[in-house]
């Protein structure tokens, strides 16, 4: 009745809950065990809870009545239940984590949270709900102090790896795009020194993800349209949800399955490309078995939300290793870097011009097939670059910067 009664009515939810013990009594009865009847309670509790959650104003009464933290740990458990609970549980958690009034209060004891969502992540919990989990996770890394608690934590990182290689080799595309985009979002605007002692499993899951992608250097066409989103934005990932159902799409069936491997080899790309720059053993990992060629191939793809996270891994790559730099000279990533100079977008240019300049700053003397005489790389780099109008383009550059 009372969930009926708060259904779309602001007034109502903010009345309800300013009745003293209210709040109180609904988070002791989502905390208690309960057999037969009392599942009934349990279930209405949260029916309550989630139209209150699905506007602004019942958002903020939630989180200025309610124990926010003792909330999410009673809802924690019932996410991870096979019952009716799990989705309603995991839907209420998501549009509180929207709210920015809820951030604010978990900036400084979101350390009491990270324990148990870890354990949400880690311990066969639904491909669904651990996806929403992340989508939960995600809104509330919008914070940067909660980003970087997150981003600090090395068992969240584990967690995340070992869901990565998992739904990556089971072909659960959806909810790894779900646990990329957290990925993506706690690596994103941190403090370096976190994604500098990141373990290099995290590096070699997110390859196995790129070396299945069948996304080519055709691309999908340059600024093409599509729901991918690198979240390195302070916005949320997900508005709220209005049913605890989820939405079907329209689209074809071909049509879904490309964008979703699209989200992902753009999640996937961009992660690595927060991590290379500051983690050398990282770097050691990309450069070795040609994984390099694949990110060359990116480079390559006409779709700048791919072709902008590779270039950024490339220049990473190129500055530390011989090998790589060897690799995009036999690759003709010299014509493909000369075009990228002309870019729109300075972070892509400008990474392109760091690639060449690693390229040219390599003394390394060419033998066997790659000898000519007692040429340098760096020496077959520009009399090839001296054919072009590479100094125009960089003076150019030099101007516009």
């Amino acid at each position: 009745m009372m969930a009926a009664a708060c259904k779309d009515n602001e007034t109502n939810q903010q009345q309800l809950l300013a009745v003293p013990e209210v709040a109180q009594r609904l988070l002791y009865l989502l905390e208690v065990k309960v057999k037969g009847q009392g599942k009934q309670i349990k279930s209405s509790c949260l029916s309550l809870l989630y139209e209150i959650s699905l506007t602004e104003a019942g958002r903020v009464a939630l989180v200025e009545r309610m124990d926010l933290v003792r909330l999410i740990l009673a809802l924690f458990p019932l996410m991870k239940s096979s019952n009716r609970y799990n989705n309603t549980a995991a839907v209420v958690l998501n549009n509180i984590a929207l709210e920015k009034q809820a951030k604010i209060a978990l900036r400084n004891k979101i350390d009491g949270i990270l324990p148990a969502l870890e354990d949400l992540l880690s311990k066969g919990t639904a491909a669904s709900i651990v996806g929403v989990a992340c989508t939960t996770a995600t809104n509330l890394a919008a914070d940067v102090r909660i980003r970087n608690k997150m981003a600090a934590n090395s068992s969240m990182w584990q967690a995340l790896t070992k869901l990565v290689a998992c739904y990556s080799a089971t072909g659960q595309t959806q909810t790894l795009a779900d646990v990329l985009g957290l990925c993506v979002n706690i690596s994103s605007g941190v403090d370096t020194a976190c994604l500098a002692s990141l373990d290099v499993s995290t590096t070699t899951a997110a390859w196995g993800v790129l070396a299945k992608s069948s996304v080519s250097s055709a691309g999908s066409g340059e600024g093409s349209g599509g729901k991918a989103t690198t979240h390195q934005g302070d916005g949320d990932q997900t508005s709220s949800h209005n049913s605890t159902d989820d939405d079907s799409s329209s689209s074809p069936a071909g049509e879904q399955s490309g964008e979703q491997e699209r989200d992902i080899t753009v999640r996937t790309l961009v992660l690595l490309s927060n991590i290379l720059p500051v983690n050398s053993a990282s770097v050691d990992v990309m450069s070795e078995n040609h994984r390099a060629e694949k990110i060359v191939e990116f480079t390559k793809c006409q779709d700048c939300l791919i072709y902008k996270p590779a270039l950024k891994c490339l220049s990473a790559l190129t500055r530390s290793s011989h090998d790589v730099r060897l690799l995009v000279v036999e690759n003709k990533g010299l014509s493909m870097l000369l075009s990228r100079l002309k870019d729109e977008d300075e972070a892509v240019a400008g990474n392109a011009a760091l690639c060449l300049s690693h390229l040219t700053k390599d003394n390394t003397q060419l033998v066997g097939k790659h000898s000519d005489g007692k040429q340098t790389l760096a020496g077959s780099v520009c009399s090839r670059l001296v054919k072009t109008n590479i100094v125009q383009k960089l003076l150019t550059l030099a101007r516009d910067g």
